[in-house]
């Protein structure tokens, strides 16, 4: 069954938290948060970071559902300044990959953020995730000299990747 992307609603909270929640258990390296971190935080926390998302014009929460259970998430968020799209928070339960919810996700975003008019988008990816490298390089996404550690205290080294929209 292929995949359906759509954006969560202000009300959808716990769909992003457990989502997220789910992609930290699964992939501690892919993300600068840590799930002892996140899990701590308050319902009011998830609350306010959905429904400012949803309410705010340059940033937006997508989920990726089989069978109308939640499967994958992203983030996006245009930033002006720079007339450029950020991509963050990318995931995919490992039962559904390479079914399609990757790339249908990300297309989403991309295809949103050239609706907002964002003239290129990047992301970091974790060094040595070669699931999510193949995925952007597929997407046309090339590395750029900006690398640095996933997060304070991590031996792992993340990289900026960007393409023109």
């Amino acid at each position: 069954m292929p995949p359906i992307v759509r954006t969560l609603a202000a009300d959808e909270w716990e769909t992003w938290r457990d989502l997220r929640l789910r992609a930290l258990a699964d992939a501690p390296d892919a993300f600068m948060g840590t799930l002892e971190d996140e899990a701590a935080r308050p319902d009011s926390f998830w609350q306010e970071v959905v429904a400012d998302t949803a309410a705010h014009p340059r940033g937006e929460l997508w989920v990726a559902e089989v069978a109308g259970a939640p499967v994958g998430m992203a983030f996006g968020r245009v930033d002006p300044d720079i007339e450029g799209l950020h991509v963050f928070a990318m995931w995919v339960d490992p039962d559904h990959r390479g079914g399609g919810s990757a790339t249908a996700l990300l297309k989403a975003v991309l295809d949103w953020g050239r609706e907002a008019g964002a003239e290129r988008v990047d992301l970091w990816v974790t060094e040595g995730n070669e699931a999510a490298e193949t995925l952007y390089a597929r997407a046309g996404f090339r590395p750029t000299r900006d690398r640095g550690p996933l997060r304070a205290g991590s031996d792992r080294t993340v990289v900026r990747l960007e393409r023109p929209l």
